[in-house]
């Protein structure tokens, strides 16, 4: 399948390895077509990663270990939406695992959809009363 960087757009990408980015290759293209049909017509899928280093003095360490969190952005014609791992300020909670994060960042993005979805029609519903 073919997604253009048009498409889906990375900032952050030089912090990962290789081994994170072969993983992020086979792993978007699955997430991107879950999230194109709940959406019908995504434009662009915005994903921020950040990568935290684990406490201590000295020299980085080649393998040392790392708390990721990421954040992404669905962007359709008639909406914007925002999901993450755990919220920024909980550093206990970011997750050591990059395909952990990953996943769990994409979880909460389509759970926001599905949400967002759930509260158009309520409200699409409303309207018509």
């Amino acid at each position: 399948m073919g997604i253009t960087s048009d498409i889906v757009q990375f900032k952050g990408l030089d912090l990962l390895n290789e081994e994170e980015r072969d993983f992020l290759d086979k792993i978007v293209p699955e997430y991107y077509e879950k999230i194109k049909r709940s959406l019908h017509n995504v434009t662009q899928l915005q994903i921020h990663f950040k990568a935290y280093e684990t406490a201590g003095a000295g020299k980085k360490e080649e393998g040392k270990r790392r708390k990721f969190d990421i954040h992404m952005r669905a962007i359709a014609p008639t909406r914007n939406i925002f999901a993450s791992t755990r919220p920024a300020t909980h550093i206990k909670n970011k997750d050591w695992k990059f395909s952990k994060s990953l996943a769990e960042a994409f979880k909460n993005l389509e759970s926001q959809i599905k949400k967002t979805i759930r509260s158009d029609k309520s409200c699409a519903r409303d309207s018509r009363k």
